[in-house]
């Protein structure tokens, strides 16, 4: 924790100095939300401080501060380059925050966002939920009537949609057998429950924290139908199912906290542009409303294409995806994959995307710490084009 407080000093020293920083964010949902809240606070006391997705800016920039969240720093770099690294204590987002709270103060929508980071990074997962700074911004919020907390099923939606729909399209964490499969999940259910009709089944019919035992019984029942994977992932799964859910009030909408999440994940898959408009919820809520709506005319579709991915790879274990429609870019599937504990160790999660085989850049040095190649090749938006050898070719 010491060294991320030196970091941060050394970053806001560098920024004053020159009043100006740069920030480049990989393009996972924690650092783009980071990048977004770093940006608005330094411009609101005085600082210039552009958000640039290209990695190639780290070659080329050697006269002015350059922030990097979650990418490394090539050893051909100055010492105008700064990263700061996710580690696991508390998301990049909570940290800034935390740090920015302390010294300017800051408003309870950007530790919202930092509760959104936390989640993405699966801090809150399991009994105790979150430890780090994520735990405090919760409490601070619950208490001031933001934020609502409660225990359930951590599903997209699962307080304000039906249990069967909330089941479908969750795919964070991945449930084989219910996410993207509408048809097989409702058969499931209809067979667990001993029931006819789910549209008016809710999350709350069938957990009941005053009445664990019934709980306890139908997830004894679920774990026996989740599809095509061994006992150890169907505990994950169970485990990653199970614990705290918040909703919380955006103006004159309550939404689901856990489906925003989804929201934004499934955004940024929907084109190689969109990545640029993640760090823009930061700047206000009514932006990230307009991402829910987008989510919600899409979610059913995508959700049944990335089900039909994922269980291709649980069969195979061959990371490379082809046939896409909806999804275009690999962050979605990536982060699916990692929840579920199964990334391959020597190979690049990638996509056919209009004919080519692409992949992140995060994704690309993950397996091959080449990082001055990554950021000379790689495109504006992080995208890597890799040839049928799998070697990283010019975007």
């Amino acid at each position: 924790m010491k060294v991320m407080a030196v970091d941060l000093n050394t970053v806001i020293k560098y920024a004053n100095e020159y009043r100006f920083l740069r920030i480049l964010p990989a393009t996972n949902i924690d650092s783009l939300l980071a990048a977004g809240i770093l940006s608005k606070n330094l411009r609101e006391h005085g600082v210039e401080a552009p958000i640039n997705l290209s990695p190639k800016i780290v070659i080329d920039v050697k006269d002015e501060p350059l922030l990097l969240l979650d990418l490394p720093k090539p050893s051909s770099s100055g010492d105008n380059v700064l990263s700061i690294k996710y580690t696991d204590e508390s998301s990049i987002t909570a940290r800034l925050v935390h740090y920015i709270d302390k010294l300017f103060g800051i408003t309870w929508y950007d530790k919202f966002l930092a509760i959104i980071a936390g989640i993405h990074r699966e801090l809150d997962v399991g009994r105790e939920g979150f430890q780090g700074y994520e735990r405090d911004f919760l409490d601070e919020l619950a208490k001031a009537n933001y934020i609502g907390v409660d225990l359930g099923f951590r599903l997209w939606g699962w307080k304000k949609r039906s249990f069967h729909k909330a089941l479908y399209r969750t795919l964070i964490p991945f449930i084989p057998g219910y996410s993207g499969d509408p048809h097989q999940a409702a058969e499931n259910l209809k067979k667990i429950l001993g029931i006819k009709e789910l549209d008016r089944l809710m999350g709350d019919n069938v957990f009941a924290e005053h009445d664990l035992e019934k709980t306890k019984l139908f997830l004894e029942k679920f774990s026996e139908t989740i599809e095509g994977v061994e006992q150890e992932v169907r505990r994950r799964i169970l485990i990653k199912m199970l614990g705290y859910v918040y909703v919380v009030n955006l103006g004159n909408y309550v939404a689901d906290v856990l489906e925003i999440f989804g929201a934004l994940e499934v955004y940024e898959s929907m084109a190689e542009e969109n990545v640029n408009n993640i760090p823009l919820v930061s700047a206000d809520y009514t932006i990230l409303n307009q991402l829910i709506a987008m989510y919600t005319q899409i979610i059913d579709e995508l959700s049944v294409e990335a089900a039909t991915l994922i269980k291709q790879y649980l069969h195979t274990r061959i990371p490379v995806f082809e046939g896409l429609d909806t999804i275009k870019r690999p962050e979605l599937l990536i982060d699916i994959i990692r929840s579920m504990e199964l990334i391959p160790d020597k190979k690049c999660i990638t996509i056919e995307v209009d004919g080519r085989y692409v992949t992140s850049i995060s994704e690309y040095i993950r397996v091959n710490p080449e990082y001055d190649r990554a950021y000379n090749l790689c495109d504006e938006s992080q995208i890597c084009i890799l040839d049928e050898r799998n070697v990283l070719i010019k975007a």
